[in-house]
């Protein structure tokens, strides 16, 4: 999928469904994903990188997306899961999360369930996937 794809899918459901995407944080900028992937060591996904600045962070949908503000609720280092081989991007808020495998050996696009025992697995291909697929499929697909 495109950007101009996913675009337009969202921009689809917030003309549908505006009251479902009350983003809680305005836009990161590039200095504070910088320093996200200074704090974890990693290069971020794109996709994500492109949520952030163009969308924001917080509640979107029926999901939440983490922050690359250290000042939000959304955080992404207020996260409760201590796991430095994955990097939260959404709970389910009853125990697991959604988010990046980033260990040596993970599909580097992929979004992951991690169940509250620990256990993986791919939920999505890729972030816009996850986000369309999960914060209000009916009008975003």
């Amino acid at each position: 999928m495109t950007v101009d794809e996913f675009n337009a899918s969202i921009d689809r459901a917030l003309r549908l469904a505006p009251k479902w995407f009350c983003m809680s944080d305005p836009v990161a900028s590039q200095a504070e994903i910088n320093s996200v992937e200074s704090d974890l060591g990693i290069s971020l996904p794109d996709q994500l990188m492109h949520f952030w600045k163009k969308y924001g962070s917080g509640y979107f949908g029926q999901i939440n997306i983490c922050s690359a503000r250290q000042d939000s609720d959304f955080s992404y280092r207020k996260s409760l899961l201590r796991d430095p081989s994955f990097f939260v991007v959404s709970d389910d808020e009853t125990g697991a999360y959604y988010g990046y495998d980033i260990s040596s050996k993970s599909e580097k696009d992929a979004i992951y369930f991690r169940d509250e025992d620990g256990s993986r697995h791919i939920i999505s291909p890729t972030f816009f996937d996850f986000v369309l697929d999960f914060s209000l499929p009916e009008f975003c697909r």
